[in-house]
């Protein structure tokens, strides 16, 4: 049942409604609470009591499909251009990060690494004259 969908219930003809009963709404506390997300419709002729359907359980929740879905490290990579500098951050751990990227023809190390803020010094920089490079600097 749906609100303001017709009862039915032993031929009655009344609506359903929700039923309004502020007594038991613990929002105050820990919104939002049971009482109100777990509300009850209730028919405005008969009284009968329904529970508002769960639609977060939907069963045809396999077939839909979702709108974005984050690319990894490895398929931002390949899709960064060649001879084009760009890059993709590794996140590494504590206190340092890795970038992978790709670097014009002639572009020399010293042009890379001042596209990094490497106040806090690196551990490697690594070019194999490929137009690839691979960083790992330290952070704050």
């Amino acid at each position: 049942m749906i609100l303001g969908e017709k009862c039915g219930r032993d031929g009655c003809g009344g609506l359903m409604v929700e039923v309004d009963d502020d007594s038991s709404c613990s929002c105050h506390i820990n919104p939002p609470c049971s009482h109100c997300v777990d509300m009850e419709y209730e028919c405005d002729t008969c009284g009968y009591l329904v529970e508002k359907p769960d639609h977060s359980k939907a069963s045809n929740w396999a077939t839909i499909k979702p709108k974005y879905i984050q690319k990894s490290d490895i398929q931002l990579y390949k899709e960064l251009k060649d001879g084009v500098f760009g890059y993709v951050t590794i996140y590494g751990e504590y206190y340092w990060m890795e970038a992978k990227g790709k670097y014009p023809a002639g572009m020399k190390s010293s042009e890379i690494l001042s596209k990094f803020n490497t106040c806090f010094g690196y551990k490697w920089l690594k070019i194999p004259n490929n137009g690839e490079f691979h960083l790992k600097y330290y952070t704050d």
